[in-house]
């Protein structure tokens, strides 16, 4: 086999392993017309890990590491392929195999990365043990969503599946609260879509110290901001059927919040406030920020 299909096998199963389903948002038909007057009952997924996480290190230095390690022993093995047309078929196991192996190292990397978040964020863990928070994001949805005079009900024609994930940023200044959320109409999902919104970072120094006192009260007060935003979010995606003809350009969007940076590339909603951006990233996720973009 040569070489070069060596390189290429080597690298498709790297790509394969790592590769993820990305959530795609959708909407059938126009929700506008359809909504009005309808009820729907809420379904919040359960699952209390995803209550409190810690955000996990974008540094990507340790993956850089392991890959240009796997590139020079996948260089090696093709070179002594080249020599030999009998060493050939030994070649390719060794760059399948060390390619294997980096992408272990990856996954190892990242389970790394996973638990030093986790331990983090287990100082405001422990303060929200005693709480019910599954109910706490429950009540805080049905709350929402009345006070935005669009009340849930169980006996609802449609139904509304809302999996959130609350993360508290790297300088544990700021929670992110990320909701994925479907509306059914029985078995047809008619609506699917992701939400980010971003909260404002604290002014703080022993800032785990501040989210848990008071059994966690800033904490839960930031969750119920964000709660309430990603609501309005979802009701203008509905409403605007995915902000349709009110979009700026893609462009590059420069944020920070606390001591984190952002730079990604996005369309900039115009309804939305320049003090507090809206915008839908590339892959069509509605993102709020509580900030100004940098230029």
């Amino acid at each position: 086999m040569k070489a070069a299909a060596c390189l290429a096998l080597a690298c498709l199963l790297l790509s394969g392993c790592s590769a993820q389903k990305a959530l795609r948002p959708s909407m059938a038909g126009d929700l506008r017309s359809l909504l009005p007057g309808q009820a729907f009952s809420l379904t919040v997924a359960p699952g209390a890990d995803r209550l409190l996480q810690g955000a996990v290190s974008n540094d990507g230095s340790g993956i850089v590491e392991r890959g240009n390690a796997a590139a020079r022993n996948i260089q090696v093995s093709v070179n002594s392929s080249n020599n030999s047309g009998v060493g050939a078929s030994v070649g390719l196991g060794v760059a399948i195999g060390t390619a294997l192996a980096a992408n272990l190292s990856q996954g190892e990397l990242r389970q790394a990365q996973q638990d030093e978040a986790r331990k983090r964020v287990a100082p405001l863990r422990t303060a929200l043990d005693g709480q019910p928070l599954e109910k706490v994001f429950t009540d805080g949805f049905v709350q929402a969503f009345a006070q935005a005079n669009r009340p849930v009900s169980s006996a609802g024609v449609f139904e509304l599946r809302v999996e959130p994930q609350a993360v508290l940023s790297q300088d544990s200044r700021s929670l992110k609260l990320v909701s994925e959320v479907q509306l059914m109409h029985g078995r047809q999902a008619i609506y699917e879509g992701r939400i980010e919104v971003q909260g404002r970072a604290l002014d703080c120094g022993d800032c785990l110290a501040q989210w848990a006192a008071r059994d966690a009260e800033a904490y839960r007060q930031a969750l119920q901001a964000a709660i309430g935003e990603t609501v309005r979010i979802l009701l203008l995606d509905w409403d605007t059927e995915h902000f349709t003809g009110q979009l700026g350009p893609e462009r590059t969007l420069r944020y920070q919040v606390g001591e984190d940076r952002y730079v990604e590339r996005g369309r900039l909603w115009n309804g939305a406030s320049p003090a507090a951006p809206v915008f839908l990233s590339l892959r069509g996720w509605v993102k709020s920020i509580p900030v100004p973009l940098q230029p």
